[in-house]
């Protein structure tokens, strides 16, 4: 029985974890040594009132019914900052509940383990849940258990203390050893639930042989609908074309088949897939597939309707031993260029991680002009990577924002040579910035690696999996720096020992904050879905699985999250899940779903961009997308390649909460150029289009009509290059240097000032002509007034040169 001993004032001088007798004015404690041989010292234990004055709870450590002998109980009090014992290992089981359940109750478990196998007391205090100093029941193997009526408690992660203590006795063993284990407990937003079709190879029509290596998802015939990319280690890859959604939001696929491909089908042993954009004057996406010896390179022609491999006439199947290959513009021209990772012997998979490198290298293939007017991949000795860098993975992003793509390496194997590298791109040429900003210690076993926004400051950070470690974090700083997210050295870990093979970073329950799934990478395990809880020190990530679905075993290799639609075939926001499984395994493909109808929906915003052919590559690879609202900052960007040879979906998805506010997204494009302040609209996709806006300065004119009465009406007109309708037409007035009575009321009009119309007429493709008509104006004679027009959309406008309307004569005067 617990018995727990609240009062009493220590003297102030006193160093409570030395183990001598104290007096106090009512009560005494003794050290063990005072006490008979078979006291049974430590079958007492619990938390006191602050003691010491540190602001904390303290620890008393008794032998209820001993009395020393002025008659008083007898034990021992511990200051909170104990050292843990190192006979004794305390492993936290229950680290997240979920928030939504129907369960009446919830248990709390923890692990607890004597090196000497002796006999312990274990002691939970976990305040938020109302637990207050009580006894765990042994249920063996070390297993500690607390259960409690399913506590109403928010979101969010809360302290919890485990006091471990082997009781002194010696009948027993006890030997008087303790430890005080602290941890968090999170309350989960399990907003989304994952689960499977029935007949999950039936119901999506994904009926491949083999075990896939990676996927991507790949619009390829450019009809708005879902694709995907299966590459496959020991059969055929697939490309599967999106066919329907079901009515219960399972999308259902087509096999391309052999003779819709053209200079080669998808062959064995394809490897890292990514989309990106060979030739951006066509306006369509192109697939690289890594190979050993005979990478391809898709796109879909129009004419022939297939598939047609380009890689022979391009040079982008002109290296072996490559892994995958990631998109990225190192040298600003507009045109993508593809990093090749690549490491001499990796046959196997899982690899041999030990396996020693000395060739080929990594290298970058710049994308020029053929000399044909097509384009090629050729070499680029002058990028500043070294000649022995070998690699698994890699991912570009401007980490310090000086409008370069920078370069990250990884590289799963566990010599000097095979560490992974962070690389600085300034101009187009790469330097190694490893040391200075990721610290001396070497980066191995990286298998994954990719950029993104994890604790909502507008900065992309560095997400990493690796084999047999943790998942690292490195946060990027202000200054252009990184670190642990606390102002500590990077990275912040997280997640199991026995790491990953690879992972995704998305939003699982679109409650605002980018979780991780590591992909499992061993049949014994399942993939691990850590969701981020964001607390105000930072992100929190915490092992929500089972409750999410997502609890059968077996090694995953490559995954694809996205919004492959939803009941009634519509698009519902929420991130499913393939995950590259053999399809007999029936664990493959995971539907996402809210938790319940009568758990309140998460809103989310989607944004697809794009820019007219020949002005940007498709996808819009590199371009950044910034969600900004009252309580919600984001950013994410188009990536060209990441993760275990895969790839992001361009179609972007911003979780919002619970939260209906509006917001709005600024787009900045490849060349630099940033949209700001576009509204967009909530749970649905919203498209936002690059537009060369251009008002025909000569169109520019401006006229006065006189109205019976003295009134006059000012009309401006002119006319503007888009290839979007415009709904921003304005006219500016410069105030200053219009003299009074001259001076217009407004410094700007648009059609919601008062007395003012505006029209917007298409006059030929691509150009539109605007009349904005400002009626019954006093009218002043020989007034010379500046003014610019405007036109454009929400997230994108121009202005005119300056311009004069002369009123030359009024009537009456």
């Amino acid at each position: 029985m617990l018995s727990v001993f609240i009062g009493g004032t220590l003297p102030t001088s006193l160093e409570l974890d030395n183990n001598y007798p104290v007096h106090t004015p009512d009560r005494w404690f003794v050290s063990p040594a005072e006490l008979s041989d078979d006291s049974d010292f430590g079958s007492s234990v619990g938390f006191m009132d602050d003691q010491d004055g540190d602001g904390r709870d303290d620890i008393f450590v008794g032998a209820p019914g001993m009395l020393n002998p002025e008659g008083v109980m007898a034990g021992i009090i511990y200051g909170y900052n104990l050292v843990e014992s190192d006979v004794i290992t305390v492993t936290n089981l229950t680290q997240a509940i979920p928030y939504y359940t129907s369960d009446a109750s919830v248990t709390f478990t923890v692990r607890a383990v004597h090196n000497g196998g002796l006999p312990l007391t274990v002691t939970m205090n976990a305040p938020a849940f109302g637990v207050t100093d009580v006894e765990m029941i042994h249920g063996g193997g070390g297993t500690y258990t607390h259960t409690i009526t399913y506590p109403d408690v928010p979101l969010g992660a809360y302290q919890a203390q485990y006091f471990v203590v082997s009781p002194w006795d010696n009948t027993t063993g006890g030997d008087g050893s303790f430890t005080l284990f602290e941890t968090e407990i999170a309350v989960m937003d399990n907003n989304a639930v994952y689960a499977a079709p029935n007949n999950p190879a039936t119901d999506t029509g994904l009926q491949y042989n083999g075990t896939p290596y990676s996927s991507v998802g790949w619009d390829f015939d450019d009809d708005r609908t879902k694709d995907l990319f299966i590459s496959i280690s020991d059969f055929e890859s697939k490309l599967y074309r999106g066919d329907y959604i079901t009515p219960e939001g399972i999308p259902h696929f087509v096999e391309w088949p052999d003779q819709g491909f053209a200079g080669g089908l998808p062959q064995p042993d394809l490897r890292g897939v990514t989309v990106g954009d060979l030739d951006r004057s066509d306006g369509k996406s192109d697939l690289f597939a890594a190979h050993s010896t005979d990478s391809r390179l898709y796109r879909w022609d129009e004419a022939t309707s297939k598939v047609v491999n380009l890689a022979p006439g391009t040079g982008a199947d002109a290296f072996n031993n490559v892994i995958a290959g990631t998109w990225g513009d190192l040298d600003g021209d507009g045109h993508l260029d593809l990093f090749l990772s690549r490491a001499d012997g990796y046959t196997e998979d899982p690899p041999n991680y030990m396996m020693a490198k000395t060739s080929p290298a990594s290298l970058v293939l710049t994308n020029a002009d053929d000399g044909t007017g097509g384009r090629e991949f050729v070499p680029t000795p002058s990028s500043g990577l070294p000649q022995n860098l070998h690699s698994t993975n890699a991912s570009w992003a401007d980490y310090d924002q000086d409008g370069d793509p920078d370069l990250f390496v990884g590289s799963l194997f566990a010599t000097e040579v095979g560490a992974s590298r962070l690389y600085r791109n300034d101009g187009g040429t790469l330097s190694d910035q490893t040391a200075a900003l990721l610290g001396s210690d070497l980066l191995t076993w990286v298998v994954a690696c990719s950029w993104h926004d994890m604790n909502n400051d507008g900065r992309l950070d560095l997400v990493l999996a690796r084999h047999g470690l943790k998942a690292a974090v490195f946060y990027a700083t202000a200054d252009g720096g990184f670190d642990d997210g606390n102002g500590g050295a990077g990275p912040a870990v997280f997640g199991s020992d026995h790491g990953f093979s690879g992972m995704v970073v998305y939003d699982y329950n679109n409650d605002g904050r980018l979780d991780y799934l590591g992909l499992s990478s061993d049949d014994g395990r399942p993939a691990e879905l850590y969701v981020n809880s964001g607390t105000a020190a930072g992100p929190v990530f915490t092992l929500l699985d089972a409750q999410a679905g997502l609890s059968d075993q077996g090694f995953v290799h490559g995954a694809v999250a996205a919004d492959f639609g939803g009941a009634g075939g519509t698009m519902d926001g929420l991130a499913d899940l393939y995950l590259g499984r053999p399809a007999t395994s029936d664990a493959f493909y995971f539907k996402s779903e809210s938790y319940a109808a009568s758990v309140p929906t998460h809103h989310w915003v989607g944004v697809r961009i794009a820019g007219p052919a020949g002005q940007f590559t498709s996808p819009v690879t590199g371009a950044t997308v910034r969600l900004e609202g009252s309580s919600h900052t984001q950013i994410q960007q188009i990536d060209g390649g990441s993760f275990r040879g895969g790839q992001s979906p361009s179609e972007l998805i911003f979780g919002l909460g619970t939260s209906k506010l509006p917001v709005t997204v600024a787009v900045t494009w490849p060349n630099g150029e940033t949209y700001s302040g576009i509204p967009v609209t909530l749970n649905r996709f919203n498209d936002i289009t690059y537009d060369d806006l251009d008002i025909i300065e000569s169109t520019v004119s401006a006229t006065y009509q006189l109205q019976i009465g003295g009134k006059v009406d000012w009309i401006f007109t002119w006319q503007t290059s888009a290839s979007v309708p415009l709904t921003v037409n304005r006219v500016h007035f410069a105030l200053v240097a219009t003299p009074y009575p001259c001076t217009p009321e407004s410094h700007l009009i648009d059609d919601s000032y008062f007395d003012v119309t505006t029209t917007c007429t298409e006059i030929a493709t691509g150009q539109y002509e605007t009349v904005v008509r400002w009626s019954d104006r006093d009218c002043f004679p020989r007034c010379t007034i500046p003014f610019m027009v405007e036109s454009g959309t929400p997230g994108q406008s121009v202005l005119s040169e300056l311009h004069i309307l002369t009123v030359g004569i009024c009537a009456g005067f």
